[in-house]
C-alpha cells in the first residue's frame, strides 16, 4: 500500500532513528578495511599516500554498498554513488594533510598515524555519505 502523503510511518521513523548506530557500524567496518589496506601496504613498502589511493579504491564501494543497504536503506542510484564517491574524495585531501603532518612531521608510525586520521575523518564522513544518499 502506498503512503499517503502526511501520514506518519513509524517504520521509517524508526529506521532514522537508527541511522547513528548504523553509521557508526558501517563506519567501523570501513575503517577497519581502510586500515588494514593501509597498514598491509605499508608493511609491503609502498607509501603511506599510495597506500591510502589503494584504500580508497577499495573501501569506497564497500562503504557505498553498505550505506545504501544498512544505514540509509535507500535504493542504489549512480547518481548517489557519484556524490558519495565525491564526498569521499572530497575528504582526501584532508585525510593526506593528516597523514604528512603525523608521518613526516611528527614522525608517528604509519600504523599509529591512520588511526589517528581515520578517527578524525569519522565525523566528515557521516555529514557526506548522509548528504549523498539521502
Amino acid at each position: 500500500m502506498a503512503k499517503q502523503p502526511g501520514i506518519f510511518d513509524h517504520r521509517t521513523a524508526l529506521a532514522r532513528s537508527a541511522r547513528p548506530r548504523r553509521f557508526a557500524v558501517v563506519g567501523i567496518v570501513c575503517a577497519v578495511a581502510q586500515n588494514v589496506v593501509v597498514i598491509a601496504c605499508d608493511a609491503l613498502g609502498l607509501h603511506y599516500l599510495v597506500a591510502m589511493f589503494l584504500a580508497f579504491a577499495a573501501v569506497t564501494p564497500l562503504g557505498y554498498v553498505l550505506h545504501t543497504s544498512y544505514t540509509f536503506a535507500e535504493e542504489p542510484s549512480w547518481q548517489a554513488s557519484c556524490r558519495f564517491s565525491a564526498g569521499v574524495a572530497a575528504g582526501i585531501p584532508f585525510a593526506f594533510f593528516l597523514m604528512i603532518l603525523l608521518c613526516s612531521g611528527l614522525r608517528t608510525p604509519v600504523p599509529w598515524a591512520i588511526v589517528a586520521a581515520t578517527g578524525i575523518l569519522f565525523i566528515w564522513n557521516y555529514l557526506s555519505a548522509r548528504w549523498a544518499i539521502t
